[in-house]
Formats: structure tokens, C-alpha cells, sequence
């Protein structure tokens, strides 16, 4: 039944991003490696990879053959690998904010950086939201008295972050105005100049 479960999402999410007829403006390789290289650092930083593979394996199991310790342990490595998903994923949106302030000048580069910057938030919040936070739950109902302030907590983060995503992505949308209205007055002041010069001659 699990199993059944991801493919119902692996197919709703594939699905709705080839709504448009073609999935390949949502693949953006430099994003992905991005999202992993951070995702793989940052735990193995975190855990040693004995816990890290042990965490996984138990999430994806059936069964539970860890006892409620190291299952709580195992619940800690996945809450990071949701919190290191989201982090990546804003932290490349910074990146991307930053590459579109330097080149507000070009229209067309500036709307490249705003496309791969919701691409990288876009996985980081699939990846943490509909993997980690799957797994991590499904360790939840394997122990015996899961503790629900910190799932409550975790819920109340994702909360944050998504309302920093959407400030963020306002952000964009005021800087992608203000170069348009930039390139329309230059094209105003190019107007106005030439009809000077024709009426002059």
C-alpha cells in the first residue's frame, strides 16, 4: 500500500508539471546537483552514514526492527534532511535573487534567473515535503508514543518558510517590474528623442 502511495504522487507531480506540454522548462540540472550536493553535506555532516542509510532503510520498511530509541533517532536524521531540503532550496533562490539584481540591465538574463530560482525552491519543497516529510512520518507511527510537539514544531516551520517563499518570490516580481519599467522609459526617452530630431529636420 505504501508503495501504491508514491506512485500516486510520483505520477500527480510529473503529471501537473507536464501540464503545458513539455517538462523540460521544470529540469534544470545545475538546480539538482545543487539540492543534492547541500542535502548529501549537510547530513553527512550531521550523522555518520551507518545512521543515515539505517534511517532510510527503516523509513521505507514495513516493519519496525528498531527499538524505540534508535526509531527516535532515525526520526532526528529525517527532520534534518527536511530542514537541509528547504534551506537548500531558499538559499539557491538568495543566489538566483542576487544574479537577477546584477543583471538588471537584461531583460532576457533576468528572466532566466528568476526561472531557475523558483526551480530550486520548487525542489527543495518537493523533495523535503513529499519525501522527507513522508518518511519521517511513517517512522512516527512505528513508535510507541511519537512525540507530537515535535511534528507539531516541524509543521509550524514549514509554515515559515513557506511564507518566506512567497515574500521572496514578491520580491522577484517587483524587480522584474521595476527593469521593465526601466527598459520603457529608455524606450520612451529613444521615442521622444527621435520625434525631436524629425520634427527638427
Amino acid at each position: 500500500m505504501r508503495i501504491f502511495g508514491w506512485i500516486i504522487l510520483a505520477v500527480s507531480v510529473v503529471s501537473f508539471l507536464s501540464i503545458s506540454g513539455d517538462i523540460a522548462p521544470f529540469l534544470d540540472y545545475p538546480s539538482l546537483i545543487w539540492i543534492a550536493v547541500i542535502l548529501t553535506g549537510g547530513l553527512l555532516t550531521s550523522f555518520p552514514p551507518r545512521l543515515i542509510n539505517a534511517a532510510i532503510g527503516n523509513a521505507l520498511s514495513s516493519k519496525n526492527d528498531c527499538d524505540p530509541e534508535q526509531t527516535a533517532q532515525h526520526v532526528v536524521v529525517l527532520g534534518r534532511a527536511y530542514q537541509l531540503g528547504w534551506g537548500a532550496g531558499l538559499v539557491g533562490f538568495l543566489i538566483g535573487l542576487v544574479a537577477m539584481v546584477q543583471n538588471q540591465d537584461d531583460p532576457d538574463a533576468i528572466g532566466v534567473a528568476i526561472a531557475v530560482s523558483l526551480l530550486v525552491v520548487i525542489y527543495g519543497a518537493l523533495l523535503s515535503e513529499l519525501v522527507f516529510a513522508s518518511l519521517q512520518c511513517s517512522l512516527l507511527s512505528k513508535m510507541v508514543s511519537p512525540d507530537s510537539h515535535s511534528d507539531s514544531t516541524r509543521n509550524q516551520s514549514a509554515i515559515w518558510k513557506a511564507a518566506a517563499v512567497v515574500f521572496l518570490v514578491l520580491n522577484l516580481f517587483f524587480i522584474s517590474m521595476n527593469s521593465q519599467s526601466d527598459v520603457s522609459e529608455e524606450t520612451l526617452d529613444f521615442l521622444l528623442e527621435s520625434s525631436e530630431s524629425d520634427f527638427a529636420d
